[in-house]
């Protein structure tokens, strides 16, 4: 009994690590995004339309955002998608989600933009302050912080869709701007650090960088140079993989002490938090001190691996732990989303440099080289090859092109065949971007 009392009150190793410290901003421009938020509801709700929540329609190019729960737990249903307005002629101007915005009239999505001004206004000036979001503490913050995040992509909607409004008006600087925007707002949503925060800044920059390549042909030399300097910011901004990991990690062990720990052993409460009787019974054979030893040097690990390149990277081990292995295919596809993301951006950042050197000199550089330092401060490095950038310089019947691309993450040439906007781990082609001028 003696002995029993002893390991009862035997402190625990885990008892003793604290969360670091998030130092927050005076003042924090997250709140700002709160207001904005608020007030897209009270306008939506002024105008007198019942519908669902916000749907997980993407708008084109655009990935849908999985939404892995801490520490591993499956992710939820996705939410249903509203139906496609009703934008005939006569009709009164929907209550639709911006989502939508690619198929309405250019006259209907300017009023749809009108309405939201005050939004738009308010967003603009939580881009143009000091963000940090309230980082993950429990497993409750979760379920706070996911309509958030829907919040932000919204956000990224309204952006895109006012992108598109500019560009058809025949403002293609706005376009971009807007577009750019989207970028901000990933940034800013992914300063919690958390993995979830990650795939959304993604989601975000997804979205705005759709607009972009609709754009860049547009612009002029010295729009180009301002989109291209906005763009560079916007990306300075951004958190790393490595950023988000080292988040992520400290939010799995907070996770670990408030939800998990208690739990391990008992396959009947990891059933009920995971909902998979088998895995359970197989995770109940690691005790609460084992799963401890052995997250520390695994999250150790992804860090150290995020913080490489994509082609340098390696693969993530585990030791025997049902816990830990189920969560290398959810980390493994997150680095291969933000690399995706990564290239894309890249490829965007050197075909804005040269489009304005085609705005000065009259053609596209026949090479990327000629683009450093006027342009550019050095051509962008590829992220699936220890590299920078390609190009290929064509003049097909008169016709002057010039194609930017990443090699994609199979690391390999394929004479810039563009792999398109869906990418897997076995994807085989290039990250391409054509510029053409007559």
């Amino acid at each position: 009994l003696a002995l029993a009392q002893e390991e009862a009150t035997e402190a625990k190793p885990w008892e003793a690590w604290e969360p670091p410290d998030v130092e927050m901003p005076d003042p924090n421009a997250w709140n700002l995004y709160l207001q904005a938020f608020a007030l897209h509801d009270r306008v939506r709700a002024g105008r007198e339309v019942e519908a669902p929540d916000a749907p997980d329609e993407p708008v084109a190019g655009e990935e849908p955002v999985e939404a892995p729960a801490p520490a591993g737990e499956p992710a939820g249903e996705p939410a249903p998608a509203m139906p496609p307005p009703e934008v005939g002629a006569g009709a009164r101007l929907p209550n639709v989600d911006f989502g939508w915005a690619h198929e309405l009239e250019i006259e209907r999505l300017a009023e749809l933009v009108d309405a939201y001004s005050p939004v738009f206004r308010t967003l603009e000036a939580a881009i143009a302050g000091e963000t940090q979001a309230p980082p993950l503490r429990t497993y409750q913050d979760t379920e706070e912080f996911f309509p958030l995040f829907a919040q932000f992509r919204q956000a990224a909607r309204m952006f895109a869709g006012r992108s598109r409004l500019h560009r058809e008006e025949g403002r293609p600087l706005e376009a971009a701007l807007d577009a750019i925007a989207c970028l901000h707002l990933g940034a800013d949503v992914g300063t919690q650090r958390s993995l979830i925060a990650g795939l959304v800044q993604t989601a975000c920059q997804a979205i705005g960088e759709a607009q972009l390549r609709q754009v860049i042909p547009l612009l002029d030399a010295t729009e180009a140079r301002i989109a291209g300097n906005a763009m560079r910011r916007a990306m300075a901004e951004t958190a790393s993989l490595a950023e988000t990991m080292a988040g992520e990690a400290a939010f799995a062990k907070a996770f670990f002490i408030e939800t998990l720990a208690p739990a391990m052993g008992d396959a009947q409460r990891l059933e009920e938090l995971y909902g998979d009787a088998e895995f359970a019974r197989a995770a109940a054979g690691v005790s609460a001190e084992q799963m401890w030893e052995q997250m520390l040097p695994f999250h150790e690990q992804r860090t150290e691996l995020a913080a490489r390149p994509y082609w340098a990277r390696g693969a993530l081990s585990a030791p025997d732990n049902p816990l830990l292995e189920r969560q290398i295919d959810i980390l493994e596809r997150t680095g291969l989303k933000f690399a995706f993301m990564e290239a894309r951006l890249r490829v965007d950042l050197a075909a804005l440099a040269a489009q304005a050197y085609r705005g000065e000199h009259g053609a596209y550089p026949a090479g990327l080289d000629a683009l450093a330092p006027d342009y550019l401060p050095e051509v962008p490095r590829d992220p699936f090859a220890d590299a920078a950038l390609r190009s290929q310089y064509r003049e097909p019947e008169g016709a002057k092109v010039l194609v930017i691309y990443s090699v994609g993450p199979d690391g390999d040439d394929d004479g810039s065949e563009d792999i398109g906007r869906s990418i897997k781990l076995d994807s085989d082609g290039d990250i391409a971007f054509v510029l053409t001028a007559e």
